[in-house]
């Protein structure tokens, strides 16, 4: 969506497409967000959704962070949890 500012002498176009992308994953999944099957699953769409956010910030692949983190969190000493939080992962060495 484009609006048109005109000031005398000056014309000034905006447009509001980097917020429309932003919220298009929202919108479309609003309907289908509806039914998760019980609060629990609400619960757990509501976690992951927060990683893969949270992936996109950091600028991580979500499926290649949560696959690498799924696999090592077993092993990993819970007081260095923060390690696998997507801003600060490194991954594994192979």
């Amino acid at each position: 969506m484009e609006a048109h500012v005109t000031v005398p002498g000056l014309l000034r176009r905006y447009d509001n497409n980097a917020t429309e992308r932003a919220i298009h994953g929202v919108a479309v999944g609003r309907n289908n967000w509806m039914f998760f099957g019980s609060d629990q699953g609400g619960t757990t769409a509501a976690v992951l959704g927060s990683f893969v956010a949270s992936c996109q910030r950091a600028g991580v692949d979500p499926f290649t962070w949560l696959k690498d983190i799924l696999s090592r969190i077993a092993a990993h000493p819970i007081t260095r949890l923060a390690e696998l939080l997507p801003h600060n992962w490194v991954p594994a060495q192979a």
